[in-house]
């Protein structure tokens, strides 16, 4: 059995395990991507809601709505904050998923190399043996042939 052949269920291992990690980013990717959708739409949220509340406080507004309008800006507040952090965590764990994925794939490019580079020495070896063995034909026939003119 060649190196190149005893390497290949190696590659495939590496390159599963490559593809693997290539989802995992994909998964975390989109996470973060919809992290960051659920933030500005709370974002947005707020500030439609803050603007409401302007254009009514224009023509006067009372203590209770005042305070309904101040508690629910609060826990508005409070969730833009929340979702602040899921997208850093979410951040955080694409950079994670990126990194894992980056050594995933500089090993599966190593072993690609190692396995074009035995690849490459079996057929120059092979190449070199049918020389050989082509040069070792050529001359037995030219060793026959003037073994038979000298008879």
């Amino acid at each position: 059995m060649t190196k190149s052949e005893r390497l290949q269920p190696i590659v495939k291992v590496s390159e599963s395990r490559e593809r693997r990690a290539a989802g995992k980013l994909a998964e975390a990717m989109q996470r973060r991507q919809q992290a960051e959708e659920r933030l500005k739409e709370l974002q947005r949220y707020r500030d439609e809601y803050e603007q409401l509340f302007q254009r009514d406080a224009h023509y006067g507004v009372g203590a209770e709505k005042l305070r309904d309008y101040r508690s629910f800006a609060a826990l508005l507040s409070q969730g833009v904050e929340h979702q602040n952090r899921k997208v850093k965590e979410a951040a955080a764990a694409c950079e994670e998923a990126r990194r894992a994925w980056l050594e995933t794939r500089t090993r599966c490019q190593a072993l690609d190399k190692a396995m074009e580079n035995h690849c490459r020495a079996e057929r120059r070896s092979e190449a070199r043996r049918e020389q050989r063995d082509s040069d070792e034909h050529a001359q037995r026939i030219r060793g026959e042939a003037i073994a038979d003119e000298g008879e």
